[in-house]
């Protein structure tokens, strides 16, 4: 076993690095509108990939319009300019798709995104689309119309999902009253505050220019990218008014130990999640991502294959603030007769696992699996740009693909048990539990 993960992982590394090194050139400049723009070109990339990132999403719209932006998401493709894609055989992604998410990129509350690509040799017909859905999109009654209604089925959708509901609760209990625990896709209240007469406003606020950034990965020569987006993206005017630089939420690392119950109306289903906030520094996060893993692969066996408990389990260690917040975090998907029982093996396990001994092996799986789904992950065109987007938005390089990679690499055994004696407490667990 221990040799099989070794030479997958080889592989897909021997790859991507053999992917990533052909890599020639990249540039980042600043439009005079304000838009951010990084471009790398890679002679083997097939399409010119392109994603567009407009910043802090919920902290924009507000308590009391939350869902204006994904409303508006779904405004921009139209009949119209479906045809227009198809012509030159493109493809755009402007919002979650209910059983389809961004390639398990789920949209979030820091910011929203639109994904596109077409062949490189349309790289100029597929711009000048692009820069049209965006800067001039069609903000007419009927289309608002029809996109509310898509954006109330989604909201009744997600508004009965155990998971999303317990989620959300559990962002409001360690990040109350922050635009963390906004709903993205709105509420019955908020919905109703998103009125036709709002819209303009509210579009020419968040999607400004420099509220964007916008990330191209393409083997046509940067110039000619550059030179093309200034021609149909600079004549966008600002809006003078839009927070743009990153405003971190409040989360409070000292909400510990609560347990919150929620009622649901999905028949038999029932969510538990369980975690809290610390705060970290970029080195903490990597050692504490593999312990996590470890945490993660222990509790899977225990639920679903001792006890055949779980529908869906799994932990990880997430990050928000740019990195400056961490959440230790675990989920099960469960039958609701069956919440009782698996939240006492829950705590149970979790109060083990703060002394449970690791062994190297357990190490080395974690590290392969995280490594194999970075790299995975990143060797789309499409995903590299997402990446190079997240990036700038964090205020860090925009290339830097393998720099996780490398440091999850390093991380030894040593470090994992030092890092779970400094952060992790089975004490400090908040646990919402959806029934």
């Amino acid at each position: 076993m221990k040799n099989k993960y070794f030479i997958i992982i080889s592989v897909i590394f021997i790859l991507t690095t053999l992917i990533f090194g052909n890599v020639k050139k990249e540039k980042k400049v600043v439009l005079k509108n304000g838009l951010t723009l990084c471009v790398i070109q890679d002679p083997d990339s097939p399409v010119i990939a392109i994603h567009i990132l407009f910043k802090n999403r919920s902290f924009n719209e507000g308590k009391d319009m939350s869902g204006m932006v994904d409303l508006i998401h779904r405004m921009f493709v139209t009949e119209n300019v479906r045809k227009k894609l198809l012509k030159i055989g493109a493809e755009i992604q402007t919002n979650d798709i209910m059983f389809l998410p961004f390639d398990d990129y789920y949209t979030t509350n820091e910011f929203s995104f639109v994904r596109f690509k077409t062949l490189n040799e349309f790289y100029d017909e597929g711009l000048k689309l692009l820069a049209n859905i965006i800067t001039h999109p069609n903000l007419s009654r009927e289309n608002f119309n029809m996109a509310l209604k898509k954006m109330k089925r989604a909201q009744m959708f997600y508004s009965k999902k155990p998971q999303k509901i317990g989620m959300q609760k559990f962002f409001q209990l360690i990040s109350r009253n922050s635009y963390l625990s906004f709903p993205i896709y709105g509420n019955r209240e908020s919905l109703n505050n998103v009125r036709y007469e709002k819209l303009t406003p509210f579009y020419k606020k968040y999607f400004s220019p420099e509220n964007t950034i916008m990330t191209i990965y393409t083997s046509t020569p940067i110039e000619k990218i550059e030179c093309t987006v200034k021609k149909y993206f600079e004549t966008w005017g600002k809006a003078g008014n839009t927070p743009t630089k990153f405003i971190p939420a409040k989360i409070d690392e000292k909400v510990y130990g609560k347990e919150v119950i929620v009622k649901s109306s999905a028949p038999g289903i029932g969510f538990i999640c369980g975690g809290y906030d610390v705060k970290v520094k970029e080195k903490d996060k990597y050692p504490l991502t593999i312990l996590m893993s470890i945490f993660s692969d222990n509790y899977s066996f225990l639920l679903r294959e001792k006890y055949g408990l779980a529908y869906s389990i799994g932990a990880n260690f997430t990050t928000k603030n740019c990195g400056k917040d961490g959440i230790f975090l675990s989920y099960i998907i469960t039958e609701k007769k069956n919440i009782p029982k698996v939240i006492k093996i829950t705590k149970e396990f979790v109060k083990e696992f703060e002394t449970q001994k690791m062994s190297e092996k357990e190490l080395e799986i974690a590290k392969n699996k995280l490594i194999g789904k970075l790299l995975r992950r990143f060797i789309p065109s499409l995903n590299k740009t997402y990446f190079m987007g997240l990036n700038i938005f964090c205020g860090k390089e925009c290339y830097n693909f393998l720099a996780r990679v490398n440091k999850l690499k390093k991380i030894t055994l040593k470090d994992v048990i030092e890092y779970r004696k400094k952060y992790f407490s089975h004490k400090k667990f908040n646990y919402v539990i959806v029934n």
